[in-house]
């Protein structure tokens, strides 16, 4: 027996690759969407007693610099970790962003209120 692959042997293995490729990432997508994913449902107290944590006066507001805006994203963190979520970034919970600030409305600048298509009910 010949070990040796022929030029045509060499190009039809070659073009099944990609094909191969295609079908096991579908077949792997088709095993990943059978995996139930469970959500638990809302918890009205939890979220209550959340809002009220956070809008509590010792939270001081969220003025940069504010202590009150350390203490609520460690509130947050806090409520992240007893959920099971993983932090994402180099960070953990806390990412760095830039916040744009300080910024004033020229004149002529305005507001206006887009129609309502027929049909559409207001928010």
């Amino acid at each position: 027996m010949n070990s040796t692959w022929t030029k045509e042997q060499r190009g039809l293995r070659r073009s099944w690759a990609p094909t191969l490729v295609i079908l096991a990432i579908f077949a792997l997508s088709l095993v990943a969407a059978d995996t139930p994913t469970t959500v638990g449902t809302a918890d009205q107290q939890r979220f209550l007693t959340d809002v009220k944590t956070l809008t509590a006066p010792e939270m001081e507001g969220r003025g940069d610099g504010a202590k009150g805006l350390t203490r609520a994203a460690h509130v947050i963190e806090r409520r992240y970790k007893s959920l099971g979520l993983q932090p994402a970034g180099k960070n953990g919970f806390f990412q760095p962003f830039d916040v744009i600030t300080g910024r004033r409305l020229r004149s002529g600048n305005r507001l206006q209120e887009a129609p309502q298509p027929e049909g559409d009910s207001p928010i």
